[in-house]
């Protein structure tokens, strides 16, 4: 080989190197396979994540159901710092928690059909903080206002644990735990 074609050679592998180590993957000489740098939590939170459970509590210690035993819910988040919410009750809370008449028809007070609210976010990753900027609520009395909870993620599991103050639920302790869907 002439030395135009080795020097052409090494400049073709510093630059796919570089390319490389600039989107995220990184190779080394002689490597067959190539491994991800790691992600940060403001990268990881970006997607889509199906509620897996909730454990809720009011001012006094005590453990509230508000959704029923199997809630549904989404949080979504995009790069550009936009998220959508929603949490809705099972249809057996519905069947199942009736109290009043006895043909079930009046709802047990403090449950709830549903959580829905969207609006902005920002992440301090040093304080492990998820900060929520409602724009628009289901409940009215919550929209235009901030909601702030613990963020942990751990592969394609997200915990959000909020115990700063009553939740626009009415809960004073928020867990839920969210699994990733895209």
């Amino acid at each position: 080989m002439t030395r135009t074609n080795l020097v052409s050679r090494a400049a073709l592998l510093a630059a796919t190197t570089a390319l490389f180590a600039y989107s995220g993957v990184m190779v080394s000489a002689g490597e067959e396979t190539a491994r991800e740098a790691p992600v940060s939590p403001k990268e990881q939170i970006v997607g889509a994540w199906r509620l897996d459970s909730i454990y809720e509590e009011d001012v006094t210690g005590v453990g509230i159901v508000q959704f029923g035993n199997r809630p549904k819910g989404l949080f979504m988040a995009d790069w550009q710092g936009n998220f959508s919410f929603q949490v809705m009750g099972d249809d057996e809370r519905r069947k199942g928690q009736k109290a009043g008449s006895p043909d079930g028809s009046t709802p047990s007070p403090g449950i709830l059909e549903a959580m829905i609210y969207f609006g902005t976010y920002t992440l301090d990753e040093q304080d492990r903080e998820l900060s929520l900027h409602l724009a628009t609520c289901l409940f009215r009395s919550c929209s235009k206002t901030d909601r702030t909870t613990e963020i942990s993620i751990r592969g394609d599991t997200m915990d959000l644990v909020s115990a700063v103050k009553a939740s626009p639920t009415g809960a004073f302790y928020s867990h839920m735990v969210w699994k990733r869907v895209m």
